[in-house]
């Protein structure tokens, strides 16, 4: 195998910050080796295309996108398969205050993403859209079974973005049971656009349908998120990997194009198809974590109180479910 780079990644065992080599063995797929002075040497594929790999290495992007999200409630009305969030509906909402506190530490950001568990259950919501907006601008992410026809007039105008389109980002989920076809139909009644509609695959042939699903509703949607399931945090561990390179290979054959002009990263990358922005996610998990390549915006801030791109402090959070941080013990994980 031939290295092409160093970085840094986390034990999969300790979650500690261990040196990380990347390699291109001979079927051209990408490899990370890493060694644990505790626990030994791991090996895990990283991309299953070198030449992708290298593409995106090459393109200079200094970060995935703009933001900084906040959950502002661990409640949430549905309980779906690949869920990243460990849902505690008994949990007190977040203060107005401290929320607002984590915004003007983070107002260095583009904008902030309020997220959860479902932001639309806190009664409060409205006001604190306006609250936040005093610094920066707000998007919110929703699964939609709230965002009736009412919602949508009460918060539009507060979410405007140029045009009609409202920063509001659907999450679609089967177990929302048809209620976010409603969302969409609505909001072609308003004459207005969401920010974007975001879908989480456990299987490539799914890619296809969705697209279609997509234009169906090209009026309505100016861009999507097309996210492999992985096996991070709290999602369930799906059947096989899915890497952004296998994605990108359907989308091509739809006739998509590579924007490379924007934030492309070896595990989130744009596609142009028909009008639409397609964003192709594949997170790195825990033992293919490349740190360097993702010590960028959206940053999110871990249960240690340190602000880290989204999916690095995902993994600290569950290196802390697990019983570990920085490969020390912090609880008797139990058996």
């Amino acid at each position: 195998m031939k290295q092409i780079r160093s970085t840094l990644s986390l034990c999969p065992k300790c979650y500690k910050r261990i040196p990380a080599g990347i390699y291109v063995d001979d079927e051209q797929f990408v490899i990370m080796q890493k060694t644990c002075s505790e626990h030994g040497d791991f090996e895990t594929f990283v991309e299953r295309s070198a030449q992708f790999y290298a593409q995106c290495a090459n393109s200079g992007a200094r970060t995935i996108y703009g933001g900084h999200f906040i959950d502002v409630t661990k409640r949430c009305n549905l309980a779906c398969k690949y869920c990243y969030f460990p849902v505690n509906n008994k949990a007190k909402d977040r203060s107005m205050a401290s929320i607002l506190q984590e915004v003007v530490v983070n107002h260095g950001t583009e904008r902030i993403i309020l997220t959860g568990g479902e932001p639309l259950l806190r009664e409060d919501i409205t006001d604190l859209i306006n609250v936040v907006q005093t610094v920066l601008p707000v998007e919110i992410v929703t699964n939609g079974t709230l965002l009736t026809a009412e919602k949508i007039d009460e918060l539009a105008p507060l979410l405007m973005e140029s045009g009609n389109v409202v920063r509001i980002n659907l999450s679609l989920h089967d177990e929302a049971q048809g209620l976010n076809r409603l969302v969409l139909e609505n909001f072609r009644a308003k004459g207005l656009r969401l920010e974007s509609v975001l879908v989480v695959i456990d299987s490539i042939g799914q890619i296809e349908d969705f697209v279609a699903f997509a234009y169906e509703w090209k009026d309505v949607i100016q861009s999507t998120r097309i996210k492999a399931a992985t096996s991070i945090w709290n999602e369930q561990k799906p059947n096989a990997d899915i890497f952004v390179s296998d994605m990108l290979k359907v989308m091509e054959k739809l006739g998509a194009k590579v924007t490379w002009w924007r934030n492309n990263k070896v595990s989130f990358i744009t596609t142009e198809l028909n009008g639409i922005f397609h964003n192709l996610v594949s997170w790195y998990d825990v033992g293919n974590v490349d740190l360097k390549d993702i010590h960028c915006a959206p940053t999110y801030t871990a249960q240690t109180g340190q602000v880290e791109n989204r999916v690095t402090a995902m993994l600290i959070n569950e290196g802390i479910q697990k019983g570990w941080l920085n490969g020390e013990k912090v609880w008797a994980q139990k058996p």
